[in-house]
């Protein structure tokens, strides 16, 4: 602020004193200043916003005091906060790996704000490599967040960045740059991507309906839908599959064999670049195979002895899942107390087993998911131990009884013919 005062005698050294306020309550700003015209105030403590006069005094040696205020009134206003402003950058190089060729249309997108309105064209759109530098795209522009890029004049094939920049209204610069590098190739020597095969390449599946199906994309000339050739087991199924240009879905209207299947995938883009895909799958719905002949006690045997071992044997072309065995005896489930191998699970008893009927279960599935279940019964008869010991000595008896039966009357002949031979012999003596 600025002033004059004067006196017809010289003033006193700090005659000044200086004030503001809004007519009728006045805050002092500085007192005892020197009259030398010109005062520095900081406005910091200024209430805001406000409307205020200045008001000034002098004093002379004598004491006598002298006012004046400015002549018209000045708008205080609150500052205005204006920090810098910020941008982002979604397209190109959003995500890794894309590839475009050259003189393909790349959409740049992102997004700029500021605390403040922007100016009009506040955005600068750049491109460059780790060599050569940035080279402009577009200035100036709108900040409607688009820009299509005619990258026919760009150098290929080339390893790129977007770098955008964005100023405010009093001139703060913000810049962003891609999160990935992106390729622009020559020409479009790009085939498309084929994906997420399923059934996946060399799986084994359980049941025999499967969705078979794969997806496919092109990032520059797009997919020729009319080029996709689409086979199971040497056997065109294009017509009876879902074709889109996102992938190929196909559900078998029979009940495919349980057998390994080969899938043919082939697609092209519209430039005729060719992607293709082979996999396999197999299919098994046989459960594991658990034969009469591998369990011990036989099925509906009898047995003389209480501390029978039980075993049961099992068997899978694709293998077991020894954690899915499940063995019980009369209802109990007995698994963790048995041994359980790759091709059987045995248990043998602590103690004895109460005479009568025993059932045993036993639950196994294969590698697959493929669930086999048995049950079979034995007979505990320790009597039985006394039948067959009489039956072990029936035969002997038999063979006794027949051979005596024989032998006699050979006997009684023998002895009849040494009888006669004896007479004979007397009668030629007399």
């Amino acid at each position: 602020m600025t002033w004059t005062a004067n006196d017809n005698n010289p003033l006193p050294a700090n005659p000044i004193n200086i004030t503001y306020g809004s007519g009728t309550v006045w805050s002092t700003i500085t007192t005892d200043e020197t009259n030398d015209g010109s005062y520095d105030w900081d406005t910091t403590s200024v209430p805001c916003p406000g409307t205020f006069w200045m008001n000034l005094s002098v004093i002379d040696s004598k004491g006598q005091k002298t006012f004046d205020e400015s002549n018209y009134s000045f708008d205080f206003f609150c500052p205005v906060i204006d920090n810098s402003p910020l941008i982002a950058i979604f397209e190109p190089g959003g995500t890794l790996g894309q590839a475009y060729n050259q003189g393909d249309v790349i959409t740049v997108t992102w997004t700029a704000n500021d605390d403040n309105p922007l100016p009009a064209n506040p955005i600068n759109i750049t491109y460059g490599d780790s060599i050569s530098g940035w080279t402009t795209i577009a200035s100036n522009e709108e900040n409607d967040g688009t820009y299509s890029w005619d990258t026919s004049n760009a150098p290929c094939p080339g390893d790129y960045w977007i770098k955008l920049s964005v100023f405010d209204s009093i001139g703060q610069t913000a810049f962003a740059e891609s999160s990935y590098s992106f390729d622009l190739l020559c020409a479009d020597m790009v085939p498309p991507t084929i994906a997420n095969l399923f059934p996946q390449n060399s799986s084994i599946i359980n049941y025999n309906t499967p969705t078979i199906s794969a997806n496919y994309s092109d990032l520059s000339s797009g997919i020729d839908l009319s080029s996709v050739l689409f086979r199971i087991d040497d056997i065109d199924q294009r017509s009876n599959s879902d074709v889109s240009l996102n992938g190929i879905t196909y559900i078998p209207l029979v009940p495919l064999e349980e057998d390994l299947h080969t899938i043919y995938l082939e697609v092209r883009d519209i430039r005729g670049n060719l992607a293709k895909a082979h996999w396999s799958f197999s299919i098994d719905i046989t459960p594991p195979s658990m034969k009469s002949v591998h369990l011990k006690p036989p099925d509906q045997s009898t047995i003389n002895y209480n501390k029978p071992t039980i075993i049961a044997g099992y068997g899978d072309k694709y293998g077991i899942d020894i954690n899915s065995v499940s063995l019980t005896l009369d209802g109990v489930d007995i698994t963790s107390l048995a041994l359980v191998a790759t091709y059987f699970v045995s248990f043998k008893p602590i103690s004895e087993l109460s005479e009568g009927i025993h059932t045993v279960h036993i639950k196994v599935s294969d590698t697959n998911g493929n669930v086999a279940e048995k049950s079979w019964t034995f007979i505990i008869d320790a009597a039985s131990e006394e039948k067959s010991q009489v039956l072990e000595w029936w035969p002997i008896v038999v063979v006794v009884t027949v051979a005596l039966i024989l032998i006699y009357p050979l006997a009684r002949l023998a002895k009849l013919d040494s009888k006669n031979e004896t007479r004979q012999r007397k009668k030629k003596k007399i």
